[in-house]
């Protein structure tokens, strides 16, 4: 594990088979930046598990004072919420995005990973391509 700003990673290009980003873009200011590093330190066939809060068809963003955040966002250390749009900002040249639905997922693998979040049942895979 890295404690690293995720939108300027130290990490050399094609570095990581695996990189697990749960429940982190949607507290980022540059969630595209983000997935840019994410994808430049992804070695070739390597793996990115993302997960996000998920609520509705489209994302919202927007400067908002952190008093409005949680009313908006539902959570005042939100920048965004994102909606099942999300694939498109997650789709990216050289990277295949597929979903996965938690309760397709082994249970121990969910309980495990905690991947059992009440705001979103999909992970989604993006995978490199070599």
């Amino acid at each position: 594990m890295h404690k690293v700003d995720i939108q300027e990673m130290p990490f050399e290009d094609n570095t990581y088979d695996l990189i697990w980003c749960s429940h982190v873009l949607e507290h980022v200011p540059d969630d595209r930046r983000a997935l840019s590093e994410i994808r430049r330190i992804l070695a070739p066939n390597g793996i990115a598990v993302i997960q996000v809060p998920l609520w509705g068809s489209k994302t919202i963003e927007g400067d908002l004072p952190t008093s409005e955040r949680v009313r908006v966002y539902y959570q005042e250390d939100h920048l965004r919420r994102y909606g099942k749009d999300i694939l498109e900002r997650l789709s990216m040249d050289g990277l295949s995005v597929s979903v996965r639905n938690v309760q397709e997922l082994e249970l121990q693998l969910v309980l495990r990973c905690s991947l059992n979040d009440m705001a979103s049942n999909d992970v989604f895979l993006l995978r490199k391509l070599a």
